[in-house]
């Protein structure tokens, strides 16, 4: 009988096999939706709404089934306009089928999603275009979004971007305007994020992100922040160069706990279980943040918490340097000497600048790289007073 059982288990997990590798074939050679393979090398394209409505509807999974677009490559050509599109499911819905593949939005933007308001107790909840995610989404600008949703619980989450991330997820170089509206009259209930509304599990990362707009919560909402809602992670979280912007709205009832989980980039920052056995492994860098906070009881920093433990350890804030750029002027003095000047200023994202000057004593036409602060910058000169070129070389 031991033989019997070992045998048909072989058959039933060969069926199994076949099954999935014929699924794997069938989408790469003659896929209905879209054109390319889905591959890294041939992803699937997305050209309209239509056809991201088709990644929305064939990555969701209800049933125990291996679904090959959830984890397939796909790779936006061009600008989207949502507007007067109606929006019913998220990319990756279904508690079997969370997105693992790549979604590359190639730098173009998904304008205007206002997905439907779904009743509340109706799965799937829509409180982002992705649901839950395991794969990576990257090179993604959501512009004017408008998402609001009736019913929210603790694990589930709320993001301009992605409800839930888990278990490897990376977001990188996604950027989110617009307004995120949590509706309920339950108390205690949130986690809505500017990107990301919940994450869990082992190794997200989200990294170079923004989200400029509102965050609107009823009174006692927890886990609002304006990059992620709660980070609740077995093994590390990370969270570096992203940048907040604009108002996060919460209003208390008296009488009732004032929930200090409300942060500029984080709001609830927690190891599993709700104890902070986990923060330690989680790394919150080189993030900055000009976010308006209206709300009683909230850490006015860049992390809220949760309980009683001492809120977390806020990095130093300071802007994030975006562009740098290289000037120089030639001073006459006498016969064919000259004295250059060469001047490097940084930009950074709070609308600071920081600059490094050099100025050398050189004679007519002369070409050559200078040092200037921690810059290497070339400079040609024409003349006693004129110059050809000057740029930043390293």
């Amino acid at each position: 009988m031991k033989k019997t059982h070992v045998k048909f288990l072989g058959l039933v997990l060969l069926a199994f096999s076949l099954i999935f590798t014929f699924s794997a074939v069938a989408l790469a050679e003659d896929d209905p939706y879209f054109k390319g393979s889905g591959t890294i090398d041939d992803p699937f394209l997305v050209s309209t709404s239509t056809d991201l409505l088709n990644v929305a509807n064939a990555s969701r999974n209800t049933k125990p089934v291996y679904n090959p677009y959830a984890a397939a490559y796909y790779k936006l050509t061009n600008d989207i306009d949502l507007t007067g599109v109606e929006w019913t499911v998220p990319i990756g819905s279904g508690a079997l089928a969370p997105f693992s593949g790549d979604f590359d939005g190639a730098g173009f933007e998904i304008q205007n999603f206002t997905p439907a308001l779904i009743p509340a107790g109706v799965l799937p909840v829509l409180g982002g275009m992705f649901s839950k995610v395991t794969g990576k989404i990257h090179d993604l600008s959501m512009v004017n979004v408008n998402i609001r949703a009736t019913t929210q619980s603790i694990g589930n989450g709320m993001g301009g971007l992605v409800q839930i991330a888990r278990d490897g997820a990376v977001i990188e170089n996604c950027h989110v305007t617009g307004t995120i509206e949590l509706l309920t009259d339950r108390s205690s209930y949130g986690n809505v994020g500017g990107i990301v509304g919940f994450i869990a599990g082992e190794g997200v990362v989200v990294s170079n992100c923004s989200f400029e707009g509102t965050i609107i919560a009823p009174p006692d909402s927890i886990g609002l922040g304006g990059i992620v809602g709660t980070i609740q992670a077995n093994n590390g979280t990370t969270i570096v160069n992203c940048f907040s912007a604009g108002e996060i709205l919460r209003t208390h009832v008296e009488g009732n706990r004032e929930p200090n989980t409300v942060g500029k980039i984080a709001g609830q920052f927690h190891g599993t279980g709700g104890g902070f056995d986990n923060r330690d492994k989680s790394v919150l860098a080189n993030n900055y943040t000009t976010m308006k906070i209206t709300a009683t009881g909230f850490a006015d920093g860049l992390s809220g918490y949760d309980g009683e433990e001492l809120p977390v350890e806020e990095p130093p804030v300071s802007g994030i340097l975006v562009n740098a750029s290289a000037t120089a002027s030639v001073e006459k003095l006498s016969g064919s000497q000259n004295n250059l000047t060469i001047i490097v200023t940084e930009y950074y994202s709070d609308e600071t600048t920081k600059t490094f000057t050099t100025t050398v004593s050189i004679k007519n036409n002369a070409a050559g790289t200078y040092e200037v602060g921690e810059y290497t910058v070339y400079v040609d000169t024409k003349g006693n007073d004129q110059i050809r070129d000057c740029h930043i070389v390293s």
